[in-house]
C-alpha cells in the first residue's frame, strides 16, 4: 500500500496494491481513473491524470490538511461538514488555491 499522496502514480507502477492517502477522499475519481490506467499499462493517461492530482495535492496539503479535504469535496458538490475543533476551516487563501487546482484538473 502506497501513503504518499504525491507518489500515487510511481508507487502504483512499483506495484503498490492500493493507497491509504487523503488524495482519495478529495478527488476519488481521478485516483480510480489512475489506479485504472496504471492497471492497464496506460502510462500516458496515468501520467497525465497524475499530473492533474499532484496540483489538488499541492493546494490542499497543510496543517489543516483535513479541513481542506473537507473544502475540495465541499467545492465538488459533496457535503464533508466541518472540521473538528481545534482544526481551523480551510482559509480564503486556501479555498482559492483549491478551487483553481480543481478547475484546472477539468472538475469544476
Amino acid at each position: 500500500m502506497s501513503a504518499v499522496d504525491a507518489l500515487m502514480y510511481p508507487s502504483f507502477v512499483l506495484g503498490a496494491h492500493g493507497a491509504i492517502a487523503a488524495i482519495l477522499t478529495a478527488v476519488p475519481t481521478l485516483c480510480v481513473q489512475l489506479w485504472d490506467a496504471v492497471q492497464a499499462g496506460d502510462h500516458k493517461q496515468a501520467l497525465m491524470l497524475h499530473e492533474k492530482i499532484l496540483p489538488i495535492w499541492n493546494a490542499i496539503w497543510a496543517d489543516n490538511l483535513p479541513a481542506n479535504t473537507k473544502t475540495c469535496q465541499e467545492l465538488l458538490g459533496r457535503r464533508a461538514g466541518v472540521p473538528r475543533a481545534p482544526m481551523p476551516a480551510s482559509s480564503t487563501a486556501q479555498k482559492a488555491a483549491i478551487h483553481k487546482a480543481l478547475g484546472a484538473a477539468g472538475l469544476l
